[in-house]
């Protein structure tokens, strides 16, 4: 059983799930119930699983615009927002020099997106004017988001004294001469921008999806998957937070967010679902006619 053990705790070593002093505690000692290491394996592995799903959590989406043609119910202001949320998320990560895992699905997220973004296009009367604007926009921000960790100073150095760090994550007033100069100057204005800009974005990119819902009285080809998965990916995020990234404030109150305005929207398509499936054969139906 020791061996086996060991075997296990190799791997996930390997794998970057468990530290060495976890590794011991856990596997070479069996001391399987330590709190501590458990919360911190459970935390990681569940960060990586949801990076991993986070790849086809959107995917429902996109297959359901597909099989219907169309993009009825989904609003581009809030697919438009929410991508750029999941860039600023991933951004603010890199900056404050948090692990892979606690914010890797914003990447996967963002690609899944520009899909949807482009399906709507497809089904919809977008105009020319409105595809230039926001490639326009999109364009400028990632260049900027390309720019910002360096413009932020090194990371790694400023991150290297304990005492920095907590003045820097905190805003407490440890080695506060090392924040004003020094690589750790920048850090607290880049943070304390994407820390400011999360919330907002994050009820810019919900609220007018949830008022599309609300006056058309029903949720359209929005996936009911996707949108539980979301719920559900939030909610697991606070939890992971809380472990890998020292309960980052910014961090907590950005998904705190997510869960509420995921939970609303959830709830709207369960509301509104028999207004919902009338209105997908009536679409179908004006297809068969269209082709016909």
């Amino acid at each position: 059983m020791a061996a086996f053990l060991e075997v296990v705790g190799e791997l996930l070593r390997a794998l970057g799930l468990v530290t060495d002093s976890c590794f011991t505690t856990l596997f070479a000692e069996a001391n399987l119930l330590d709190e501590a290491c458990l919360k911190a394996l459970i935390s990681k592995g569940l960060g990586y699983a949801m990076t991993m799903f986070s790849a086809i959590v959107k995917l429902p989406q996109v297959v359901t615009m597909l099989t219907n043609k169309t993009a009825v119910g989904v609003s581009r202001t809030s697919v438009y927002i929410e991508t750029v949320m999941y860039g600023a998320c991933a951004t603010y990560g890199v900056i404050v020099g948090n692990p892979f895992s606690a914010y890797g699905e914003n990447v996967m997220l963002i690609i899944q997106n520009l899909m949807i973004v482009t399906l709507t296009w497809r089904f919809s009367k977008t105009s020319a004017a409105e595809i230039a604007a926001v490639l326009a926009v999109f364009g400028a921000l990632l260049a900027g988001a390309m720019q910002l960790p360096a413009a932020c100073g090194p990371v790694e150095e400023c991150m290297s004294d304990i005492s920095t760090q907590t003045a820097a994550l905190t805003g407490g007033t440890a080695a506060e001469g090392s924040l004003t100069s020094g690589p750790c100057s920048m850090l607290r204005p880049c943070r304390s921008m994407l820390i400011a800009s999360s919330i907002p974005l994050m009820l810019s990119s919900r609220i007018p999806q949830v008022v599309t819902n609300f006056r058309n009285g029903h949720t359209g080809v929005l996936s009911p998957v996707t949108l539980f998965a979301n719920l559900l990916g939030s909610t697991a995020r606070i939890f992971t937070t809380m472990q890998e990234a020292g309960g980052d404030i910014g961090m907590l109150a950005s998904f705190g967010t997510s869960v509420l305005m995921n939970f609303i929207m959830f709830s709207q398509v369960i509301l509104y679902r028999n207004a919902t499936k009338r209105v997908i054969a009536e679409q179908k139906a004006s297809q068969a006619k269209k082709t016909n």
